[in-house]
């Protein structure tokens, strides 16, 4: 893979969570002018909620944040993860292939334009027939929509990374549309389409 490209005031947000030993990462990337990895860090410290995990099984949480600024020269800085906030509330077995999708949206069309969030070791209590149980989709939506709105009040605007397209310059673009997806979702790897 190519290095990391430079941009200004960008970082790369990546969520290390754990269940039982059992490793799975999130990754975010945000814009904050005069930030830093340890303020960064605060304010995600402060804006996540238990809300935002309800689908994540109890035994699974985020143990640590690594930020990395997109500067070219800092290294990734590693801050432990503490507090219910961080942790997963849903209840009944882990299903380890199955994440809930969070779909965001930009200005910009096309792939460039859209990202995606996974959240790993979703609970089978919260869960009917490969979707979230409809009773808990509305406040997991809010929850998303309410971290996103205080990242941006306190200085940070969560981006979707388009850093290695062939179309343009590297880029991190403003989230317009955050989707809290009903149906679960797999993660594929992209598969050489040559066979």
């Amino acid at each position: 893979m190519p290095p990391l490209p430079t941009i200004p005031n960008g970082f790369r947000v990546t969520l290390n969570w754990n269940a039982g030993g059992m490793p799975a990462n999130s990754v975010m990337n945000f814009l904050m002018p005069g930030g830093s990895p340890a303020s960064l860090f605060a304010l995600l410290n402060s804006s996540v909620s238990a809300g935002m995990w309800t689908t994540v099984g109890a035994g699974a949480s985020v143990t640590s944040v690594d930020i990395l600024p997109y500067d070219g020269t800092t290294p990734t800085q590693v801050f432990t993860a503490t507090g219910a906030q961080w942790a997963g509330t849903g209840t009944g077995d882990l299903t380890i292939a199955l994440a809930v999708l969070v779909s965001l949206r930009t200005a910009v069309r096309g792939p460039r334009g859209r990202g995606r969030l996974f959240l790993p070791f979703t609970a089978e209590g919260v869960t009917n027939a490969g979707a979230v149980n409809a009773a808990l989709f509305p406040a997991i939506q809010t929850a998303w929509e309410g971290f996103d709105s205080a990242m941006s009040a306190g200085g940070a605007t969560w981006c979707v990374g388009s850093l290695f397209s062939t179309l343009g310059a590297p880029a991190l673009r403003d989230i317009t549309t955050i989707n809290v997806e009903v149906g679960l979702a797999t993660q594929r790897r992209r598969q050489d389409r040559i066979r």
